[in-house]
C-alpha cells in the first residue's frame, strides 16, 4: 500500500489532532454525567427512558432519547476503566475518523494534504467534549470515504451503510445525516449515468439509499424517533450558544479561534472549484454547498463541514496544484513547504496549551 510510505506527512496533523483533543475531563458535572448515569439506568431496567429524568420541575416530560446507544457505552466504559477509558475512547473515535478521511485522499500530495488537514483541525477543536456526537463523526467519516470509494468503482463495503446507519439512529441525533449524504452521491449517479439508469452501481446505491431511510425507523420511537431531528428545535427549552449561527454569535462579541479557520478554508474550497471547474466533481460541489450551509446555521455543524467537504477539499486543490508551474520538485521548494508547515504546526499547538 504506497500511502503507507509517507506516514511522515501524516504525522503533523495527527499530532495537532492528539493535542487539541488531550484535555481534562470536565463535563461530568454537565451532560456527559448525565449520560454515564442514564447509560447505567437503561442496563439496569432495559428500558429506555421516555421522560426527563432530571427535571425537577418537570419530571413527568416526554423525552425522545436519540443518543440511548451512546449513553450504553459511555456507562460500560466507565464503569470497567473509569475516566481514563472515556477519554481514550473519545481519542481513538476521533483519530480514527480522521485517519480515514486522510486516506480518502491518498491520491493528493503531502504538500497539499498537510497544510488543509491542520486547516481543518483547528475547525474540528470547536467540539472537543466527551458527547455523543464523536461517534456521528466517525459514521459520517466512514459512510462518506465508503461512498466515495465506491463512486471509483462498486465495492461491496456500500451495503455497510445499512447496518451503520441502524447504529447511527440510535446513538446520536445526527442520524439523518448519513441518508442525506448518500443521496447526494445517488444524484451525482442519476446524473451522470441519466441515460442508463438501470445498471448494476446505479440501482446498488438506490437500495442501499432506501434500506438506509427505513434503518431509520428502527429505534424506540419508531416514526416519531426518526423524525425527531426535524422537530427537536419546536420545543428546545432556551438557547445556547452551539445552536448558534458563527455569524450571529460574532455579532454578539463571541469569538473563537475557529471562526476564522472556518471562514478561510470556505474560501479555499470554493476558490479551489471555481478555478478547476472542468475536473471538479459534482459531488464535490454538492458536498461542500450543503454542509458549508448547514455550517454557518450552526456552531455545533462544524465538524460535519469537516467530514464532508475535506477530500472534495483537497482534491480541487490538487488539481489546482498540477495547473501551476512544475517547481514543486525543486529541492528548495520541498524544504521550504516543510519548513513552513513545521513552524504553522509548533505555533497551533503552542497556541492550544496556552489556552489550556
Amino acid at each position: 500500500m504506497p500511502w503507507i510510505k509517507r506516514w511522515w506527512y501524516i504525522l503533523p496533523p495527527f499530532l495537532l489532532l492528539f493535542v487539541e483533543f488531550f484535555h481534562h475531563i470536565t463535563a461530568f458535572d454537565q451532560d456527559l454525567g448525565r449520560h454515564v448515569l442514564t447509560g447505567k439506568i437503561i442496563l439496569q431496567t432495559l428500558h429506555v427512558p421516555t421522560t426527563n429524568l432530571f427535571s425537577y420541575t418537570y419530571p413527568a416530560f416526554p423525552f425522545i432519547n436519540h443518543h440511548w446507544g451512546s449513553e450504553v457505552v459511555f456507562y460500560l466504559v466507565f464503569h470497567t476503566t473509569g475516566s481514563l477509558g472515556l477519554f481514550t475512547l473519545s481519542l481513538l473515535i476521533i483519530l480514527a475518523a480522521f485517519f480515514l478521511q486522510l486516506r480518502g485522499t491518498k491520491s493528493s500530495p503531502p504538500i497539499i494534504i498537510v497544510p488543509l488537514a491542520i486547516m481543518y483541525l483547528r475547525i474540528l477543536s470547536e467540539r472537543t467534549d466527551i458527547r455523543p456526537e464523536l461517534f456521528s463523526f466517525f459514521f459520517l467519516s466512514l459512510i462518506v470515504t465508503i461512498l466515495y470509494r465506491n463512486r471509483e468503482h462498486t465495492t461491496r463495503l456500500i451495503y455497510l451503510l445499512i447496518p451503520l446507519e441502524l447504529l447511527w439512529t440510535n446513538m446520536h441525533i445526527y442520524f439523518p445525516i448519513g441518508v442525506l449524504v448518500t443521496a447526494l452521491f445517488l444524484i451525482e449517479e442519476i446524473i451522470l449515468k441519466r441515460k442508463n439508469l438501470r445498471n448494476r452501481h446505479t440501482l446498488t446505491l438506490g437500495a442501499v439509499f432506501l434500506a438506509m431511510g427505513g434503518m431509520t425507523l428502527i429505534n424506540p420511537h419508531f416514526l416519531t424517533g426518526a423524525l425527531y431531528p426535524f422537530r427537536v428545535f419546536q420545543n428546545y427549552g432556551y438557547t445556547i450558544e452551539e445552536n448558534q449561527s458563527p455569524f450571529f454569535l460574532q455579532s454578539l462579541g463571541f469569538a473563537t479561534p475557529t471562526f476564522p479557520y472556518l471562514e478561510v478554508t470556505i474560501i479555499i474550497l470554493f476558490l479551489s472549484l471555481l478555478f478547476t471547474i472542468r475536473k471538479s466533481r459534482i459531488i464535490d460541489w454538492l458536498l461542500s454547498l450543503t454542509f458549508t450551509l448547514i455550517a454557518l446555521m450552526a456552531v455545533r455543524n462544524f465538524p460535519l463541514f469537516v467530514f464532508t467537504t475535506f477530500i472534495a477539499c483537497c482534491t480541487a486543490s490538487s488539481n489546482l496544484l498540477s495547473a501551476l508551474p512544475k517547481i514543486r520538485g525543486k529541492p528548495f521548494w520541498k524544504i521550504t513547504w516543510i519548513l513552513l508547515i513545521s513552524f504553522f504546526l509548533l505555533w497551533q499547538t503552542h497556541s492550544i496549551l496556552r489556552k489550556e
